[in-house]
């Protein structure tokens, strides 16, 4: 069971750290959203 990080504007998996060193804030490379909070799914509830 593997863990998916998702943005909560759009829904999109391709999110990553800002900066490593920062790894309390996150950027969506589809919607450009920055910001601390991320939605963390397992892979089977998307099934």
């Amino acid at each position: 069971m593997r863990k998916i990080k998702k943005c909560p504007k759009c829904g999109s998996r391709n999110i990553k750290w800002v900066l490593p060193q920062m790894w309390s804030m996150w950027e969506c490379y589809d919607c450009g959203y920055q910001g601390a909070l991320v939605i963390e799914e397992c892979e089977d509830e998307e099934e």
